[in-house]
């Protein structure tokens, strides 16, 4: 009888601790999982950003030049493209923390959130997923 505990606690032991290693192995995986996908969108957004970036700025010199055409000064041209840059960043600092920001810290937890979600859901339809 005796033995037949000792054998059972080790047993039990043994499946405890490969269900923890197991456990800390799928939440390695699932870290992974979102750094690989909060990456994937960085980049993403980061090129997008580039080319917009690119966008605008042949198109401030095209603007520039159309002005300084227009008022026959092209240091006026530019002097009026860069007044409106600046305009538009004061209103960007001014708006950052209540639009932008909240804006980006909510869509990213929204993304992390997502998969979380998934997952309980795949959990709860299939109880031996894990």
């Amino acid at each position: 009888m005796e033995e037949s505990i000792g054998t059972y606690v080790k047993d039990l032991k043994n499946e405890v601790s490969t269900y923890v290693d197991l456990k800390l192995e799928y939440t390695k995986l699932v870290t992974y999982e979102k750094i690989a996908k909060v990456s994937a969108a960085s980049v993403s957004f980061l090129l997008i950003g580039l080319f917009a970036f690119f966008a605008f700025f042949f198109l401030s010199f095209a603007a520039g030049f159309y002005i300084g055409q227009v008022t026959g000064s092209d240091a006026l041209g530019f002097g009026i493209i860069t007044i409106v840059y600046i305009l538009l960043l004061f209103i960007v600092i001014a708006i950052r923390k209540k639009y932008m920001e909240a804006v980006i810290i909510e869509k990213v937890i929204e993304a992390l959130m997502e998969d979380d979600n998934e997952r309980q859901s795949n959990e709860q339809s299939d109880p031996t997923a894990n």
